[in-house]
């Protein structure tokens, strides 16, 4: 996921007509975040982030969301990548192997829901 996120994060800046040094003033974050971003050093992007990159870029949130390939579809965000990003934010401070647990425990909730 993260070199889609790369891929889609250059191309949509490239778009802009922004270099990494302008979309990082836009958007109120540091050079280095945005060519780590670009290179694929993240995994998956917070709310505030993609907030501040989605003004960065003149873009809504919506739209931002939907060229990054986050949403199955104009009105429903992909769920599991907004748990993902909930439970890994300052709120839960989860680490990536503990989002695992508790996303294959809700999965298990679910299947014995449904027997």
């Amino acid at each position: 996921m993260s070199n889609i996120i790369a891929t889609q994060m250059k191309s949509l800046r490239e778009k802009s007509g922004l270099t990494q040094t302008e979309l990082a003033k836009e958007a109120d974050m540091s050079v280095a975040y945005i060519s780590r971003l670009e290179s694929g050093g993240y995994q998956s992007l917070t709310l505030d982030v993609c907030q501040k990159l989605a003004k960065g870029l003149g873009l809504t949130l919506r739209m931002f969301l939907s060229e990054l390939g986050l949403l199955n579809d104009e009105k429903t965000p992909d769920t599991s990548l907004i748990l993902q990003n909930a439970l890994r934010s300052d709120g839960f401070g989860l680490s990536a192997p503990e989002v695992k647990d508790v996303i294959q425990y809700v999965e298990f909730i679910r299947h014995k829901r449904k027997k």
